[in-house]
């Protein structure tokens, strides 16, 4: 698995959605790689400020989507 396969999937295995044979594939890519490794890192922090800075919500308020397609807009995949 590459860095460009492995952050498609990144998302995923942050929020425990992949399957086991796939998470395993993704985590060993991430141990063995500093800049997925670093991504991880920095999309955890960002998932937790999120989820500690704005109140649960069943559906998203436009102006939160908004932010974070400009935050993911931003960040560069190698």
């Amino acid at each position: 698995m590459d860095c460009k396969e492995t952050l498609v999937h990144l998302q995923d295995l942050l929020d425990g959605e992949l399957e086991n044979s796939l998470e395993v594939k993704v985590l060993e890519h991430i141990n063995n790689c500093w800049h997925c490794d670093e991504i991880k890192q920095n999309e955890t922090k960002l998932k937790e400020l999120i989820k500690e800075k704005l109140p649960y919500s069943k559906s998203t308020p436009s102006s939160v989507a908004y932010v974070i397609k400009n935050i993911m807009s931003v960040i560069q995949l190698p």
